[in-house]
């Protein structure tokens, strides 16, 4: 089961132009970051990371900057908070 969703991962990357892939909110990729977790954790971990991202990395979020840290924060729509390093650095020159 692994190896098939690992194949799928790459099979994406291979065949979806990056025009289509639209800007993801993480720093890391979904998928590069669903395809590590399946290599570091296994099919069970990776199936929760691929169900998480999906669910969290898209509209309604927010970007502000924590005055008391004077770094950026993003605020998913789940209600989780990322830090800076995690974010996306094209989110961050578009607040900019």
């Amino acid at each position: 089961m692994k190896s098939i969703f690992k194949f799928a991962i790459r099979l994406y990357w291979f065949i979806v132009p990056n025009r289509l892939k639209g800007v993801c909110l993480f720093q890391e990729s979904c998928s590069k970051y669903v395809y590590r977790t399946l290599q570091d954790k296994g099919t069970k971990a990776g199936l929760k990371a691929l169900i998480y991202r999906f669910n969290v990395c898209r509209a309604p979020f927010l970007i502000r900057i924590n005055n008391q840290k004077n770094k950026y924060e993003l605020h998913l729509c789940n209600g989780d908070v990322v830090e800076e390093k995690l974010i996306n650095p094209y989110h961050l020159t578009k607040k900019k």
